[in-house]
């Protein structure tokens, strides 16, 4: 399936939309279907939640348990792009949770996944925050998240129109947009 402009944009303004739906969300710096680097199709900079040091470092239980979180919130927020274009894509609710058995398998399985990609990124957080069953936690954050992406589709069909002719929107002006009221 071909993608297009207004489908990548999409995808990128369901990430911006998780984030902005979730407080205390993190400053979007700008969202981008233009000018992006190594054949990127898009892009919600941002500052992740869930860093690499957590899963090294040394901390109490309640620290532990607080950066398992941050990653759970990462994972869905990773999750709301591919939501979001499937949901484009015409997928009924039952065919994007379909769909995320797929996704669930694909990431979580033997293949390897692209390097930054949204698959990859879910995958460490899950891997480190659920080892226990990552497919369990897959599948949950994965229905969640469709729940967030069908409450605020036209805040991200919006977004998503404008980002595809804007190509660029940076974080004021997103902010200034007040999609979600």
């Amino acid at each position: 399936m071909k993608l297009t402009a207004l489908c990548a944009a999409v995808h990128e303004a369901g990430h911006a939309v998780a984030l902005l739906a979730d407080p205390p969300h993190p400053c979007i710096d700008f969202i981008s279907i233009v000018g992006l680097r190594d054949g990127l199709l898009g892009l919600v900079e941002v500052q992740t939640r869930w860093q690499p040091f957590m899963a090294t470092c040394s901390a109490s239980p309640e620290a532990t348990a607080q950066f398992r979180q941050l990653a759970y919130k990462d994972v869905t927020q990773h999750m709301a792009g591919p939501v979001a274009e499937l949901r484009w894509r015409r997928l009924t609710r039952a065919g994007i949770l379909i769909a995320g058995r797929w996704q669930r398998d694909h990431c979580l399985g033997s293949s390897t996944l692209e390097s930054g990609s949204d698959l990859d990124r879910i995958r460490t957080r899950l891997l480190w925050a659920y080892p226990d069953d990552p497919h369990q936690a897959f599948s949950h954050a994965w229905a969640e998240t469709e729940e967030l992406v069908a409450k605020h589709w036209r805040a991200i069909v919006l977004l998503g129109r404008t980002l595809r002719n804007n190509g660029r929107i940076g974080g004021e002006e997103l902010l200034s947009m007040n999609l979600l009221g």
